[in-house]
């Protein structure tokens, strides 16, 4: 679910920071999926991103 990755990727994005580590791929990833949230898309499938990728 997209709600789960971007949850996922959030607490990465945290670790990244706390570890001083830059993780910009994983910084893209994760504002391409909470913007998947934002719009109301949340319960999709997280392969759904691909929908937006191909745009």
């Amino acid at each position: 679910m997209v709600d789960l990755m971007a949850k996922d990727l959030g607490l990465a994005m945290e670790n990244a920071v706390e570890t001083s580590s830059k993780t910009p791929l994983g910084r893209a990833a994760h504002d391409m999926y909470v913007d998947k949230q934002d719009s109301g898309e949340g319960k999709k499938d997280f392969s759904s991103i691909l929908e937006d990728i191909a745009k």
